[in-house]
């Protein structure tokens, strides 16, 4: 039997939640039909639950929870990860379309954006790859992404929701961007993710 969204339609908080984790750190995969993986360590084991019970709670992934698995870095230190997948749908395919082109993710267009960057989303991606600056502000890690695609994204957000983002060099050796917005950008920017934080992600909003 198909899940009942297969061939959709999906809802507005489903699809914001794709957009903005695939922003971030989520991947997806297409082999004629699209499914997407999520995976989290550290402080965002929290994260990572909140996201799978709202896709569990909607079909869209086993109602099975995520187990804790360890792996061992470069460095010896154990680091714990969960993950999980959705189903593959064929109606979420223009998502992945979107996003991939050759199967190496890029920024999707400023159209898609802009009907898809919802706050929700926006909320979702700074869970997924934001981090507070320790001189205040804060920091998301759009590390894979070309910088082209970067100060794309920053011009978008200063359209969109009136920010005044920066691209910020990372490593200069691997050509490495990250998004930077300003202190005097925190409480706009909180006033429009706090709505949709998980509990545990209120950190992320500079408090200094």
């Amino acid at each position: 039997m198909k899940n009942k969204h297969f061939y959709g339609p999906h809802s507005i908080q489903i699809i914001s939640i794709l957009v903005g984790s695939l922003l971030g750190d989520a991947h997806g995969e297409k082999r004629g039909n699209a499914r997407y993986s999520f995976k989290q360590g550290g402080r965002n084991l929290e994260y990572l639950l909140w996201n799978w019970k709202i896709f569990s709670q909607a079909g869209y992934c086993t109602s099975n929870k995520p187990k804790l698995t360890k792996t061992i870095g470069k460095d010896n230190k154990i680091y714990f990860n969960l993950k999980f997948n959705t189903f593959t749908f064929p109606s979420l395919n223009f998502i992945f379309d979107n996003f991939y082109n050759l199967k190496i993710k890029n920024v999707p267009d400023d159209s898609f954006l802009d009907t898809f960057l919802t706050p929700l989303a926006l909320a979702t991606w700074i869970m997924d790859d934001g981090s507070k600056e320790i001189k205040a502000g804060l920091l998301i890690h759009t590390n894979s992404f070309s910088y082209s695609d970067v100060s794309r994204l920053c011009k978008f957000l200063e359209t969109k929701y009136k920010f005044n983002p920066k691209p910020r060099l990372k490593n200069k050796l691997k050509d490495q961007w990250i998004i930077y917005i300003p202190k005097h950008n925190m409480p706009l920017l909180a006033s429009i993710i706090s709505p949709f934080l998980s509990p545990d992600m209120f950190r992320k909003l500079s408090d200094s």
